[in-house]
């Protein structure tokens, strides 16, 4: 039987070890990252920790399915985020709250992950190697590290409200109540004055009020 060009860029793939390493560590990357920015263990502001814990983890998986065929290993994969997907769907129905226990979430994540692995893939750190069991602890040790340094308490940053203090209102300056003057007594103020300064006044008083200075020239 010929084979395709299709399955001669698979076949290819697989002798470059994608389907061994680059694989189950794209998948379980994936897994662990979005757990992770769905649950929110860490914080809402912690994209970058997700991101290393969910990097040493996959890294960490890796020595347990060099030996595990490819096509097994995304059916078990499927059906264990098929199980996480379950799981958060439950906990939503119920309104369950992550924020109220993210550490035992967190350790409970991690140990549900391995009882699951060593079920479907038959894993035994026995059977490991020397360099793959000194990975394992300095990951661990790695993420204990993380997690108190993510979980120390830190005092909310308290916000200071500055009020604007607003500049007091200028009282009115009252003005002076004229009293009020009828005609007859304007027509005596002028007529007691010199004929000059009468007509200076009456000159004055044409440009302000043409009507007053015409009934006051009828008048005199």
């Amino acid at each position: 039987m010929a084979t395709t060009w299709l399955s001669q860029v698979i076949i290819d793939i697989e002798k470059t070890g994608f389907f061994d390493y680059a694989l189950p560590f794209m998948v379980t990357f994936a897994i662990f990252y979005g757990i992770l920015e769905k649950t929110k263990i860490f914080g809402k502001k912690s994209g970058k920790i997700n991101m290393v814990f969910s990097l040493v983890f996959s890294l960490t998986i890796l020595p347990f399915v060099q030996n595990v065929n490819y096509t097994t290993y995304l059916a078990k994969m499927a059906f264990i985020i098929v199980g996480f997907v379950c799981l958060a769907m439950i906990l939503g129905i119920i309104g369950y709250r992550f924020e109220k226990m993210k550490n035992a979430l967190l350790f409970g994540l991690i140990a549900v992950f391995f009882i699951i692995a060593t079920e479907f893939f038959h894993l035994s750190f026995s059977n490991l190697p020397a360099e793959a069991l000194y990975f394992v602890l300095v990951a661990a040790v790695f993420l204990i590290i993380v997690w108190f340094v993510t979980g120390a308490k830190q005092e909310p940053i308290r916000e200071i409200k500055i009020e604007k203090k607003t500049a007091p209102k200028k009282k009115q300056e009252e003005q002076p109540v004229m009293p009020q003057i009828t005609v007859g007594d304007l027509i005596e103020q002028l007529k007691s004055l010199p004929e000059e300064q009468r007509k200076e006044e009456l000159a004055q008083l044409a440009l302000h009020n043409p009507q007053l200075a015409k009934v006051i020239e009828e008048n005199m």
